[in-house]
């Protein structure tokens, strides 16, 4: 029965490493996203001319099916300097989103239209074209982040390692 309890303690120690590695790993995706874009309110709006928009379907894997790629140049100006840009949005679109945006993009480049673009006062040559986002654009990042701080959470109340066990000093 202990050997059993042993085996059962390893275990879920095991599994609280893979959480706490899971933890860090996804922290440091959803941090390092919300540092890059921050808070795109601040950012200014300004309009670009697109250059080039392409919208690119090739077959990765059969079982996968087909993959969608969007690309796409535009050019601003910011305090008089001019830029290039293309970086949509600051998300990974789907593949109805790209195919919506490079309908967009293509008309604009088509009739030489300014498009609205947004830039990081801060750092003029980092912009998107939408603003819009939210952290459940980070869906597998914030799905794996939640069940690993819960299961955390659970690991160190249940067990905690500070925790003075008087029968293992003898």
């Amino acid at each position: 029965m202990v050997a059993s309890c042993d085996l059962a303690m390893k275990v879920v120690t095991q599994l609280a490493l893979v959480a706490l590695i899971a933890t860090g790993v996804c922290s440091y995706v959803i941090g390092r996203y919300l540092v890059k874009y921050g808070d795109l309110s601040e950012w200014r709006e300004t309009t670009a001319l697109v250059r080039r928009s392409s919208l690119i379907e090739a077959s990765r894997w059969r079982r996968f099916g087909r993959v969608i790629s969007l690309r796409c140049t535009y050019k601003y100006e910011w305090n008089g300097r001019e830029y290039e840009g293309h970086t949509i949005a600051p998300v990974s679109l789907g593949d109805q989103k790209k195919r919506d945006w490079h309908a967009l993009l293509s008309g604009h480049q088509l009739s030489s239209r300014p498009i609205p673009c947004y830039v990081n006062p801060a750092q003029p040559s980092r912009t998107v074209l939408s603003r819009a986002y939210s952290i459940a654009d980070l869906g597998w990042y914030v799905a794996a982040l939640v069940p690993s701080v819960a299961f955390l959470i659970v690991y160190f109340l249940r067990w905690p390692p500070w925790r003075f066990d008087a029968t293992e000093s003898g």
